[in-house]
């Protein structure tokens, strides 16, 4: 009795470590052409029911970007994502400049900047004399912004200056008198929560074990198929109805499965005893453990994913087992994965599928490859394959004509090989090979055999019709072996 594990790996990080680092200090947003990576991190999958706050302290820098002179009025314009408002009402007293040192003479908010609004207008006056250069800096502090319900959504700030009010005004500006802008740049990122990930892994299939084992540990413990990973990304993002960081219970509720499924209509039918899969926690043995599987079909085996964080290491590994029987042949096939999240689950209930395989399984055996052999009545040709092993070898064939000419395979072109026998096959005939061409009389052929590669040989032989004297004789060459 031969065990399968396939291994599930369910990753998630400490609630307490992650909600350090998620809530770390909100870091000064600089505006530029080319933005930084903004130091809020929203779950997109977690849209929220109520409006929510977003941010704490929070403070953006914009350079002025057209000088003003001393005396001189002009119009700062700051605005938010359209539907967002400022988390407390914005004064002249939140328009700070910080380098070099001269501040504007009067820094007033002329529109905007309530908690109703998405935007705000200071009107600034150049500092008296020297005036304010176009390089100097401003720094706009404020205490959060409020995101409205729905779709998490990068929320973004933007500056720009203006000549007049009248370019200045409006929740939605002409902008046509523009002196200087920048940004958008993001406040806060809308990013996913969650890795599901799957690394293919190549399984095989032994032809000397009559394609009814693997040929790696046929009788023991094997990780079939690769690691079926679910974890929280490295630094997991808040969630922004609640500002605590998110865990894998906020995205995955009870009843979250995931599926394996073979490309093979009988795949798992063939891989074990009907019902003998079951869950471990630790290495896969030969002892039958519970069938704690949640469903089965014959090309597909269902368990359960439990997304709760673990008090240490915070690592839950699971295994997949299951019995091949040594009876059964196993097809080839490919299995693959998706996560399907349970009922009310944060990240919706939308199977997650997975395009790579957890496993490929493929089945061993040998191909023979002819070189040219004619047809034509002036020659005979056959071929002799011969086994040396103690199995029987049935094999397959596909012929190769040249472009426009037509071949018509006789009964031949299938067959087996007894065990310990050599086999004669005729080129052509009814029952040969090749039982007619539209063109040409020659054809080369690929014979695949099931059985081990070491244990199948193949020659041509061609015969002279005039002179059985003249006899040449050819080795079929293996693929990519010589």
């Amino acid at each position: 009795m031969r065990v399968l594990k396939s291994k599930v790996a369910i990753l998630s990080l400490a609630v307490a470590g992650v909600f350090a680092a998620a809530n770390a200090s909100a870091a000064t947003l600089t505006l530029a052409t080319a933005c930084p990576a903004s130091s809020i991190k929203l779950a997109k999958e977690l849209p929220p029911a109520a409006a929510a706050t977003v941010g704490a302290a929070e403070a953006v820098v914009a350079t002025l970007g057209f000088g003003v002179a001393g005396g001189q009025r002009r119009f700062v314009r700051f605005d938010l994502t359209p539907g967002a408002k400022w988390g407390t009402a914005i004064t002249g007293a939140n328009l700070v400049n910080l380098a070099p040192a001269a501040a504007f003479a009067s820094t007033t908010v002329v529109q905007g900047g309530t908690t109703a609004d998405q935007y705000v207008v200071f009107e600034v006056e150049g500092t008296a004399v020297t005036g304010n250069t176009s390089a100097q800096t401003m720094t706009l502090t404020f205490t959060n912004i409020i995101m409205p319900a729905g779709a998490v959504a990068t929320q973004s700030i933007s500056y720009s200056l203006h000549e007049t009010a009248v370019s200045a005004s409006g929740t939605v500006p002409t902008n046509t008198t523009r002196l200087s802008n920048q940004g958008p740049c993001a406040l806060a990122e809308a990013v996913d929560s969650y890795l599901f990930t799957i690394a293919n892994v190549n399984e095989t299939v032994d032809a000397v074990a009559g394609f009814k084992k693997f040929t790696t540990a046929p009788d023991t413990a094997l990780d079939i198929g690769g690691a079926i990973t679910l974890k929280l990304v490295p630094v997991p993002p808040l969630v922004a109805a609640t500002n605590v960081a998110v865990t894998l219970p906020n995205l995955f509720a009870a009843g979250t499965t995931i599926v394996v499924t073979s490309d093979n209509a009988a795949g798992f039918g063939a891989l074990a005893t009907a019902g003998k899969f079951w869950e471990s926690g630790a290495v896969c043995t030969t002892t039958i453990g519970a069938p704690l599987a949640t469903a089965r079909t014959a090309n597909s085996v269902t368990f359960p994913v439990v997304a709760t964080p673990g008090p240490a290491a915070d690592v839950d590994t699971k295994f997949l087992c299951g019995v091949v029987d040594g009876v059964t042949i196993i097809p080839p096939q490919n299995l693959k994965a998706s996560l399907v999240p349970g009922a009310g689950s944060g990240a919706g209930t939308t199977p997650i599928a997975i395009s790579n395989n957890v496993a490929t399984i493929v089945q061993n055996g040998a191909v023979l490859q002819s070189p040219w052999f004619s047809v034509n009545p002036a020659v005979a040709s056959f071929f002799f394959l011969t086994n040396t092993s103690s199995l029987d070898m049935a094999y397959t064939t596909t012929i190769y004509c040249e472009n426009g000419n037509t071949c018509t395979p006789g009964t031949g072109a299938t067959g087996s090989i007894p065990a310990g026998k050599s086999v004669r096959v005729d080129a052509t005939g009814a029952a040969g090979m090749l039982a007619s061409t539209s063109g040409p009389t020659r054809a080369s052929v690929v014979f695949n055999i099931v059985g081990a590669t070491g244990s199948v040989q193949g020659d041509l032989v061609t015969v002279n019709a005039a002179n059985a004297n003249q006899t040449t004789s050819s080795h079929l060459i293996r693929p990519g072996t010589n």
